[in-house]
């Protein structure tokens, strides 16, 4: 399963700009190889800010931008739902969801995240029998 809808996503509208990667790069402050990561999934999405500086650097629109923010949350979601699927039961059902979330709202989008960011914080607590 492909969770990089974020990577995709960036490259294709740099390749849309007519923009090469050293350019975004050069112009957002970042390396070409940090982009060049981000673009084929081996590097996580950056936090948002660092997102927006990158975006800017590219010239997209206030839609695309928004668009990519969903892609990042999206990729994030959907990486930690595969590292946890043996673990938590909802897991497959959400991993199920994302492949066909292209149509998710920003609200089921942030929805899933807090279901996501309340199963990492539980596991990281102790189980009663470890007290």
């Amino acid at each position: 399963m492909d969770w990089n809808y974020f990577g995709r996503d960036l490259g294709g509208l740099r390749r849309k700009q007519g923009l090469l990667q050293k350019e975004v790069a050069y112009r957002s402050g970042f390396t070409a190889s940090y982009i060049t990561a981000l673009e084929r999934g081996r590097r996580p999405p950056p936090p948002v800010e660092a997102l927006k500086k990158i975006l800017k650097a590219i010239g997209v629109t206030e839609v695309e931008e928004a668009f990519l923010i969903r892609a990042s949350k999206l990729t994030e979601i959907g990486r930690v739902m595969a590292n946890y699927s043996a673990d938590f039961p909802g897991a497959v059902a959400a991993m199920s969801l994302l492949e066909v979330s292209s149509e998710m709202t920003a609200a089921e989008v942030n929805a899933l995240q807090t279901l996501v960011d309340g199963y990492r914080f539980r596991t990281l607590l102790p189980r009663r029998n470890d007290m």
